[in-house]
């Protein structure tokens, strides 16, 4: 326990816990089999098959990535495609993840943060593991020990791997490498070398240079380029189906329409544009908008989520700061 204690650090899973839940029924495709016209790797074979290289889902900023990198994670099809890879040899699976964060502590946005996480998930579940691992820290332990250095650590992974090569297989989910705090090309390789007959990543990524190179050959999808349909179930069950909304539509069903696919048109695959305007366009709703008040309020924002930003914060009112707080930790985040 004492080493286990020493490994975990209090935000470990903060970047998870701040990420949105998927809304309903989005996201569902990354199950299904893609046609040859979707452009993107078949999601579910990489957990069956015998993958040699990581699962690499890239996408500009604000597009989803973290949102559906958690929806995976949590998915009961995801554990039972990967229960079912790792019966094959009888080993028992193992899953962990690390989501990256740029304005986390300096463990949020390292590899020993990484590291960490993804020892201490393995040994809470393998205690006995832990003298084989920290052979020399098991032996000395002291209560005043102080905190893991990155080369013990990287060491201690070789030799988890090594003991538990017969006992465990590990399916491991890496979010946001684009804010790890160093080389993205040293990291990309790092995380391609995880990869082995007995561990399967997946890893998204925004599109950086260092990041998409390392992983080109590597099964991937493009985020923005899969997700109108999902932003189109977002629009129409928070606006379309308000109340207020609905009342509108009846009298003018063409106009809602028309509202539904320029914000689809103008988000241009940024899924967060989308949760932003919509939520703009129900606020107007409450305040008395007409159809036409709210055509001109989509027409005037622009796609710039920082100036839609800039807009709110020109206009809050002491009963929207709640609102504009999380509006707030949205943007931080997407910056």
């Amino acid at each position: 326990r004492a080493i286990l204690a020493w490994l975990s650090f209090r935000q470990m899973s903060w970047r998870y816990e701040e990420i949105p839940q998927a809304y309903q029924k989005t996201f569902r495709w990354i199950f299904n089999k893609p046609t040859s016209d979707d452009g993107w790797d078949n999601f579910s074979m990489h957990f069956r098959g015998t993958a040699t290289t990581p699962y690499f889902i890239n996408g500009k900023a604000g597009s989803g990535k973290s949102t559906l990198m958690k929806y995976i994670v949590d998915h009961p099809e995801t554990m039972m495609h990967f229960r079912q890879w790792a019966a094959g040899d009888r080993s028992e699976l193992i899953v962990t993840d690390f989501f990256f964060w740029n304005l986390g502590t300096s463990l949020q946005k390292s590899a020993l943060g990484l590291l960490r996480a993804f020892m201490f998930t393995v040994l809470k579940n393998h205690p006995k593991l832990i003298p084989a691992v920290f052979p020399d820290v098991y032996q000395t332990w002291k209560d005043d020990m102080g905190e893991p250095s990155y080369a013990e650590i990287k060491g201690a992974w070789k030799l988890l791997i090594e003991k538990s090569a017969t006992l465990l297989k590990l399916a491991i989910f890496i979010d946001g490498i684009d804010e790890f705090e160093g080389d993205h090309k040293d990291i990309s390789e790092f995380i391609c070398s995880l990869v082995s007959p007995k561990v399967k990543v997946v890893v998204t990524s925004r599109p950086i240079n260092a990041c998409l190179h390392v992983f080109r050959q590597c099964p991937s999808l493009r985020l923005q380029d899969i997700t109108t349909r999902d932003m189109q179930l977002f629009v129409e069950g928070i606006l379309v189906s308000h109340q207020m909304m609905a009342q509108v539509t009846k009298r003018y069903p063409e106009d809602t329409r028309e509202i539904v696919a320029e914000i689809r048109e103008k988000a241009d695959g940024v899924f967060l544009w989308v949760r932003l305007v919509v939520k703009l366009l129900v606020n107007g709703l409450e305040l008395g908008d007409s159809m036409e008040g709210l055509r001109r309020k989509l027409r005037s924002l622009p796609r710039d989520l920082r100036e839609i930003y800039r807009r709110m914060i020109s206009k809050i009112t002491p009963e929207h700061q709640i609102q504009a707080a999380e509006i707030f930790r949205l943007l931080q985040t997407w910056q």
